[in-house]
């Protein structure tokens, strides 16, 4: 009897008019194989045999009159599972979309950037920080920083944490200031608040150091983030010159050298630009020696803190840059844990979550504060108005500003809102990546800026094509049990972690 003669029996019919295929099915076909998966709930399912079969069923479900769909009961079911097929009345709401932001409440956890310097000693090719708001060569007074310290702990939870980041500018030109912050957080802070966790962090391009400073960072378990654009002082030279135009190459390993030789773990980021490109594979390999963990290979972002295109020939070749750190992950060293961004993207598929919020400035958590007080929700945002919480000086518990902004930040990252996002089947799992490239040509549009091509294009591989290659590539070894492991003999580094906003 021909297929079309089968009778499918009438439970099936009954059962497939309940359901409906997911709006955020995934489907991957590859040498004659499939894999589906729901973005929201990550559970991929790999089809080695019976493709054909397996889309058909699929296509007979909520319309089962269409066709004589397979009659295999447990295959539905298995869709059902992997949450590729859902209830008719099932909404598939992401997380948050109905997010209220309630600033009264108190917060588990909070990160809070102080501008302890709006200047610096190096003259990065690449640097966000545009003249103006950032560069005003500028010293964080006590004041602000203490006044900002006492706020937010009164906003945590009886055991929340809080994340203080000495930023800049180059943090250590206003080292007098962070010792006397850290030192009133240990003698008037710590004491009356002790089941709250508070932790010190310094970006730092550790070009100087001061006599101290391993004595502090010593003492009060300071974590440390520095840059190194190369494996040699060539590129890195290149693009991260002294103020005066020499190298820092030299100064920058020997202090981390140094660093290393009285215990001091430092972490090291590289950012990826058209000169320093073709070496990438030298320059993982020079992270990994250097951290003794594994590689952060971030790409330079298009737009400086005042949303103003840098120069087209720093731009690096993304489909390159794809290609090259799918081949570093294939080489299994450093294993996948251990290299930024693609570590970030398969912790997401493996935890099985998928997310509409690819960045933190919705939670209102991360606080970023200017020499004069004013607090903004993202450095790359400082002097932004629409992103400016208030000022640490505001009255009462939360900032003016506060509800408004976070509102707002919402609106402009989540996925289901993003003009750019909503209709794009990875969404969840991309979760929109870092918005700042595409707020920022949205925001000169808006203005009636003319934005040049290169920039829209390097943005959208930026955001969009590089996560999905690498979605992609993780979904495929997942599903087939194909992830790379580290070549023999190889020990497995503690995991790498996500780089200190902004890379």
């Amino acid at each position: 009897m021909s297929r079309t003669e089968t009778q499918t029996p009438k439970t099936i019919f009954r059962e497939l008019e309940k359901y409906k295929v997911s709006k955020n099915l995934l489907r991957l076909e590859k040498d004659g194989q499939l894999v589906l998966c729901n973005t929201l709930h990550v559970m991929p399912l790999l089809v080695t045999q019976g493709a054909d079969v397996v889309k058909s069923a699929l296509d007979a479900v909520g319309h089962p009159s269409n066709g004589n769909p397979p009659g295999d009961a447990q295959l539905y079911e298995t869709f059902h599972t992997h949450h590729l097929i859902v209830t008719a009345d099932d909404e598939e709401k992401a997380p948050y979309i109905d997010f209220q932001y309630k600033p009264e409440e108190r917060k588990a956890g909070m990160t809070m950037y102080l501008l302890m310097s709006q200047d610096c000693n190096l003259r990065c090719r690449y640097c966000f920080a545009h003249e103006f708001p950032y560069r005003q060569k500028e010293h964080m007074p006590l004041a602000v920083a203490k006044r900002a310290v006492d706020r937010n702990v009164r906003r945590m939870t009886a055991n929340g944490s809080l994340s203080l980041v000495f930023f800049g500018g180059e943090p250590l030109m206003n080292w007098p200031v962070i010792k006397d912050l850290i030192l009133y957080v240990e003698s008037d802070i710590k004491p009356t608040h002790k089941k709250k966790t508070l932790s010190y962090h310094i970006t730092t391009n550790l070009s100087i150091l001061p006599d101290d400073f391993v004595e502090w960072v010593k003492k009060y378990k300071i974590t440390l983030l520095t840059d190194v654009d190369g494996h040699r002082a060539e590129e890195h030279n290149m693009l991260r010159p002294t103020a005066q135009g020499g190298g820092s190459y030299e100064m920058i390993l020997a202090n981390i050298a140094m660093l290393h030789g009285e215990g001091i773990d430092v972490e090291v980021r590289s950012t990826i630009c058209a000169c320093n490109q073709e070496h990438i594979y030298r320059i993982a390999a020079a992270m990994k020696e250097l951290t003794g963990t594994g590689a952060v290979l971030e790409l330079v972002s298009p737009f400086d803190s005042s949303q103003q295109p840098i120069a087209q020939d720093l731009l690096p070749n993304i489909d390159r840059y794809i290609e090259d750190v799918v081949a570093i992950y294939r080489s299994g060293s450093p294993p996948v844990e251990n290299i930024f961004p693609i570590n970030k993207l398969f912790e997401k598929i493996r935890g099985g979550q998928g997310t509409p919020l690819g960045c933190g400035m919705p939670w209102g958590n991360i606080h970023v504060i200017d020499h004069r007080g004013d607090v903004y929700m993202c450095t790359y945002l400082v002097g932004q108005e629409e992103y400016k919480m208030g000022n640490v000086f505001d009255d009462g518990v939360t900032y003016s500003h506060e509800k408004e902004a976070v509102r707002n930040a919402l609106m402009q990252v989540h996925v289901d809102h993003t003009r750019s996002c909503k209709s794009c089947s990875w969404k969840y799992l991309c979760s929109g990546h870092c918005p700042i490239a595409r707020l920022a040509v949205e925001a000169n549009e808006r203005q009636g800026k003319n934005i040049p091509d290169y920039v829209k294009k390097y943005t959208f591989a930026k955001s969009c094509k590089a996560n999905r290659t690498f979605l992609q590539t993780l979904l495929w070894d997942l599903a087939t049990n194909t992830v790379p492991v580290p070549p023999a003999g190889k020990g497995r580094p503690d995991q790498v972690k996500e780089p200190a906003c902004p890379v």
